[in-house]
């Protein structure tokens, strides 16, 4: 009781701590507020997945998230492959090592 009674009284005796607790104080207030900040959205994530993992799935919404991510897959490797020079480009074959049945090709640098 005699602590809180201390406590209570030292604002009013003018005791204030000096700046630089005082700063300790507020730096630390903003790096523990920042700390509950991220946790919470981390808790808001974790949430979002806990939801959606129990979420029940019919076979058809497997098959149709299945053959969505496939698309996107073979579209990827499409557009990637026509992207590239031709085999029989000047600047990627070596025309002399076709007498001698083999191809070089330089390595592209992306």
């Amino acid at each position: 009781m005699e602590a809180i009674k201390k406590q209570i009284r030292g604002p009013e005796d003018g005791k204030v701590g000096n700046s630089q607790e005082r700063k300790a104080l507020e730096d630390e207030f903003v790096k523990l507020r920042d700390e509950v900040k991220r946790l919470e959205c981390e808790l808001i994530s974790i949430f979002r997945l806990m939801e959606m993992a129990s979420s029940p799935r019919t076979m058809e919404d497997i098959f149709k998230d299945y053959s969505a991510r496939r698309a996107g897959v073979v579209r990827a490797l499409t557009q990637v492959v026509t992207e590239r020079k031709p085999i029989n480009d000047k600047a990627t074959v070596d025309s002399g090592s076709k007498s001698r049945g083999s191809i070089k090709v330089a390595v592209a640098v992306f």
